[in-house]
């Protein structure tokens, strides 16, 4: 009851504030650990990941996670986001919450929790063969619905992220080495602007030069079950 009565008098915008500490707590305590995890599953099932978005910009630019930052932000090659990659992963601790898929099934997102962290696999697929240029994938609401909308009609808008792929290199991230783009630098750039390196709580990629909304009747991605990949 008490926690009922303070949820009405207490400010929409201070609970958000609460909770996304909160979180951010979580990812600080447990987030080099969820990591750690990752990594062994990478070298065992010899697939690549690497750092994307906010945790790629703590990577590079403070050598741990961004204070405000709240989850972890990975990428895999969407081909790798299958029943045994999944599988792997919930072995290690890890919750599987959801799986996105677009409708011309080239791209693929997974979100796990782990100790209450929220860890998503953003899907990257190859443009062609020459594999220069690759194209990210996350999932957006429908314009002018919420996530709790897209959620209950199981439609999403694609964001895609393009640039050219130069591979992978290590990086020192709090105690132990995490993979990253080669050409962090460029991508950093284009997602969040020349002064990236200058911290800034407001930073969201919201304006980024190197990816874009389509609208859903072009591409859209829906929530498909484990069962429905490929093993």
């Amino acid at each position: 009851m008490i926690r009922k009565i303070l949820r009405i008098i207490t400010p929409k915008s201070f609970r958000k504030d609460i909770a996304g500490r909160r979180a951010a707590n979580r990812l600080s305590k447990y987030g080099y650990k969820a990591l750690t995890h990752i990594n062994e599953v990478s070298d065992k099932l010899n697939i690549d990941y690497w750092l994307m978005f906010g945790s790629l910009l703590g990577a590079y630019r403070e050598h741990h996670f961004i204070k405000h930052d709240d989850d972890l932000d990975l990428a895999i090659l969407s081909k790798n986001i299958n029943q045994t990659f999944i599988s792997s992963l919930e072995e290690k601790g890890f919750e599987l919450s959801s799986i996105k898929e677009t409708n011309d099934k080239r791209f693929r997102m997974a979100t796990f929790l782990y100790n209450g962290v929220v860890v998503d696999f953003y899907g990257f697929t190859f443009d062609d063969d020459s594999k220069e240029m690759i194209t990210g994938f996350s999932s957006y609401p429908l314009e002018g619905k919420t996530y709790a909308d897209s959620k209950a009609l199981n439609r999403y808008r694609c964001y895609l992220l393009h640039y050219k792929y130069e591979g992978l290199k290590n990086s020192s991230f709090g105690n132990i080495e995490v993979p990253i783009p080669i050409n962090a630098e460029f991508i950093l750039k284009g997602l969040y602007g020349e002064s990236f390196m200058k911290p800034d709580k407001k930073e969201k990629g919201n304006n980024a030069t190197i990816a874009e909304i389509l609208p859903v009747e072009k591409l859209h991605a829906s929530i498909i079950r484990k069962e429905d990949l490929p093993l």
